[in-house]
């Protein structure tokens, strides 16, 4: 079975967080890896990367309501 991911990600600009949800992924470390990469040379600073799959985040979802 595979597994597809929703990552997660928190960028860094002028002293501001922000958070995005980039598009499903079936490779969480190659993507993590591209976006590190990606942004090592950019004003934006890379803080944080989370990998989730579906069932994480449906269960989150059922935790909340």
């Amino acid at each position: 079975m595979f597994d597809v991911y929703l990552l997660t990600i928190w960028l860094e600009l002028n002293g501001k967080l922000s958070m995005y949800r980039t598009t499903p992924t079936m490779s969480c470390e190659g993507t993590v890896k591209d976006l590190a990469y990606k942004y090592k040379d950019r004003p934006e600073k890379l803080i944080a990367v989370k990998c989730d799959t579906l069932e994480t985040i449906k269960e989150k979802k059922e935790y909340f309501e």
